[in-house]
C-alpha cells in the first residue's frame, strides 16, 4: 500500500495498532510463562487471549494469536515452560494452542457489528473457550487412543479439561473486568 497518500492521522492509527498488537502478543507470551501451582499447573494464557479479544476485537486479536503461534512455530520459546518449536505446536497439547485461534474466530463471529453488548462478548468468549477445549481434547486423544475412542476422550476430558473449567471461567471474568477499565483509556479507532 502506498503510504504517500495516507493522512498523518491514518499513519498514526496504523502505527498505534501495530504497537498495540505487538504488546498484546507479548502479553500472551508473559502469561504463558506464569504458572499457578494447582492439582495441574495453570497458566494465564486464557486470560491473555480473552483480554486482548475484548480490548482490541476479534480481527486484530486473531492477528495477535496467529503471531504468537508463528513465533512458537519458529522455535522462539513463547509457550508454557519457555518452550517453542514445531514439536510443541504439533505435539500432544498443540490442539489447545490451535484452539486459541478458534476461540478468536468464534469471538469475532459473536461480536461482528457495531456497539456489541457485553453479554454477547461474554458468550463469544465462553463458546470460544469450549471450542478450544474441543479441538485440544480431540487432538490430545488422537495421540493416546489405544482402546475405544469414547474412553480415551473421557480420560482426556478428565485430565485436560475438567480441572481447568473453573479457573478458565475465573480468568475470563477477570479479563472482562480489566478490559472494561483499560478499554476506557484507549483512544477509539
Amino acid at each position: 500500500m502506498n503510504t504517500k497518500h495516507q493522512s498523518p492521522d491514518s499513519q498514526r492509527m496504523r502505527t498505534r495498532n501495530l504497537v498495540l498488537c505487538g504488546m498484546l502478543t507479548v502479553l500472551i507470551v508473559i502469561c504463558s510463562y506464569i504458572t499457578i501451582p494447582f492439582v495441574v499447573p495453570i497458566t494465564l494464557q486464557t486470560f491473555a487471549i480473552a483480554f486482548l479479544l475484548l480490548l482490541i476485537g476479534g480481527k486484530r486479536g486473531l492477528i495477535c494469536i496467529a503471531l504468537y503461534l508463528l513465533l512458537g512455530a519458529c522455535g522462539i520459546p513463547v509457550f508454557h515452560g519457555m518452550t517453542g518449536g514445531p514439536g510443541i505446536l504439533f505435539g500432544n497439547t498443540g490442539g489447545y494452542l490451535f484452539g486459541f485461534l478458534a476461540m478468536g474466530m468464534i469471538y469475532l463471529l459473536f461480536t461482528f457489528g457495531q456497539k456489541v453488548p457485553l453479554w454477547r462478548k461474554s458468550i463469544g468468549l465462553i463458546i470460544g473457550l469450549l471450542s478450544c477445549y474441543l479441538i485440544g481434547t480431540l487432538w490430545f486423544a488422537f495421540f493416546y487412543i489405544e482402546g475405544p475412542i469414547h474412553s480415551a476422550i473421557a480420560e482426556v476430558l478428565l485430565t485436560c479439561v475438567v480441572p481447568f473449567i473453573l479457573p478458565d471461567l475465573i480468568k475470563i471474568s477477570f479479563a472482562i473486568f480489566l478490559a472494561r477499565i483499560v478499554g476506557k483509556t484507549l483512544p477509539k479507532n
